[in-house]
């Protein structure tokens, strides 16, 4: 044990002095992460370690309204010097960090942090609440991290190709192994999307012989099999798009195509795994390819027999905007399923930040979430967790709630989005919805042990009056909560886009 810590002791000095060699001559300020992403909870010290040429640094660091919370300046000792943030308020925040020489900043360096309070998954049975996880990160860093936002669920995909590499041969890759073993242990289930291609089979196009179909359905029992955890199966991903439907040209043949795919894993599990649902559908809410001919044919050959779920994408700017799609698939269902409720799923829903600024992101993901909710969708999933690339430009490269790993501002930083998804969560979960009010602003009815929440927000700053005669909690959209007592009668709020949840009873609002 002696000899260990010794070994500890020298690389701990050696690091230090092969950062010190490698900038030997240069000026360099790193800022180094306590926690994974920089996300704490309320419980823990929020610790920067700092690693600079300069004898002194100052630091500043301000909430998401950009209102300055705290500054100091601090010597340094060799090369390091490390940040105490003491803060008693929630959120998301940014740190700016200067290395002083002579009294003039020298360098200058930005990061984020998020601080949430804690949070456990694995005490609801069930949850609306998820995130899109993909197979190119490294969840090692990132599980935590979904960890700490508290969904209860991931959406990925265990490919097909990277499990069977030899035709009758599955081999399951350790990252798999081990992202099952971290959800598992955190209280967070895979939501499994079963796709997409495999070059083995009909020359890795869409699968449509009797063998490649067969091929599909057992990697589907094999990957269930493995992870017996796995209780809900997503059939495919957007085949209605051409990019998920190789090999297939037409709106008949990609409709004729997805119906035997479903249906063979439907009939196939339902026999061997009965005791897990099929989702399927999975469209992707392009009006360009989602057409009536395309779902027309899905619905009158029966293809809503084969699945227990219906599950669909939505995009667009504004949240609200996903009423339409919203609306458009449950009329779809209600005139085939004949009376059965059949669970609608907005497996993929977001905003890029090529679109709008991480501070608009923040607003639009919970109320993506709230109008999903409102309109009778069970799940919804947030595209994505983490940004694919550094790209500023690319819009798939931004859909991300946290940056990433190579990012300028740190590996795995929380966005504003981050942490009003984390709220959100931790204000709803184990409630109901009940209903839409009519009110001057958006004002959606939760029920929560016993309690009514609301969830409020308007296009443009108005008073609100609640009669009531009842203090009510107003927990603002980062997650900081406030009492606020009725005066003859009623409580008057400024309400605007900033999401807040009042909580308590109310006789009636204007």
């Amino acid at each position: 044990m002696k000899n260990s810590v010794i070994i500890l002791i020298l690389l701990a000095v050696f690091s230090g002095e092969s950062l010190m060699a490698k900038n030997a001559g240069k000026d360099y300020l790193i800022i180094r992460q306590s926690v994974t992403g920089n996300v704490f909870l309320k419980t823990e010290p929020i610790i920067f370690k700092i690693q600079t040429t300069t004898q002194l640094i100052t630091f500043t660091y301000k909430d998401y309204w950009n209102q300055l919370l705290g500054t100091d300046t601090l010597a340094v000792s060799g090369d390091t010097a490390s940040i105490h943030i003491q803060t008693e308020k929630l959120g998301w925040f940014s740190l700016t960090v200067k290395s002083i020489r002579n009294g003039t900043a020298l360098l200058e360096k930005t990061t984020s942090f998020a601080v949430l309070t804690e949070f456990d998954p694995s005490k609801f049975a069930s949850s609306p609440f998820m995130v899109q996880t993909h197979s190119w990160e490294d969840y090692s860093k990132t599980i935590p991290v979904v960890a700490r936002l508290g969904v209860k669920y991931v959406r990925d995909c265990f490919r097909w190709q990277e499990i069977e590499k030899t035709k009758g041969i599955y081999r399951f890759p350790a990252k798999f192994d081990t992202v099952m073993e971290q959800i598992t242990g955190y209280g967070i289930r895979l939501y499994a999307t079963m796709g997409v291609y495999n070059p083995l089979y009909d020359q890795g196009h869409f699968p449509v012989t009797k063998e490649s179909v067969a091929a599909f359905t057992n990697y589907i029992k094999r990957v269930i099999d493995h992870y017996p955890q796995v209780k809900e199966v997503e059939i495919w991903n957007e085949p209605d798009l051409p990019t998920y439907s190789k090999g297939l040209t037409s709106w008949d043949e990609r409709a004729e195509a997805y119906l035997n795919l479903l249906k063979s894993s439907f009939v196939y599990l339902k026999i061997t795994r009965p005791d897990v649902l099929i989702t399927g559908f999975v469209l992707s809410g392009n009006p360009k390819f989602t057409t009536v001919g395309f779902l027309d044919k899905l619905f009158l050959q029966g293809a809503l027999s084969y699945v227990d779920q219906f599950s669909f994408h939505a995009y667009g700017l504004l949240p609200e905007n996903i009423i339409t799609v919203i609306n458009q698939y449950r009329n779809y269902v209600k005139s085939q399923a004949n009376g059965h409720t059949v669970p609608m799923i907005l497996s993929e829903t977001g905003n890029s930040n090529t679109s709008i600024d991480v501070y608009l992101q923040a607003g639009y993901t919970v109320r993506r979430i709230i109008t999903a909710l409102a309109h009778g969708i069970s799940k919804v999933s947030i595209y994505n967790l983490q940004n694919q690339d550094t790209l500023s430009r690319d819009r798939e490269s931004n859909f991300g709630l946290i940056r990433h790993p190579d990012d300028v501002l740190g590996a795995y930083v929380p966005k504003p989005a981050y942490v009003s998804y984390g709220v959100l969560i931790r204000e709803l979960s184990g409630g109901r919805f009940l209903k839409t009010e009519k009110a001057p602003t958006f004002s959606y009815l939760f029920e929560k042990d016993h309690e009514s929440v609301r969830v409020m927000y308007a296009h443009k700053s108005m008073q609100v009056i609640f009669h009531t005669t009842h203090s009510l909690k107003i927990t603002d959209i980062m997650g900081n909560s406030r009492i606020e007592s009725p005066i003859n009668g009623s409580i008057k709020l400024l309400v605007n886009d900033q999401m807040i949840y009042v909580k308590g009873k109310i006789s009636y609002i204007e």
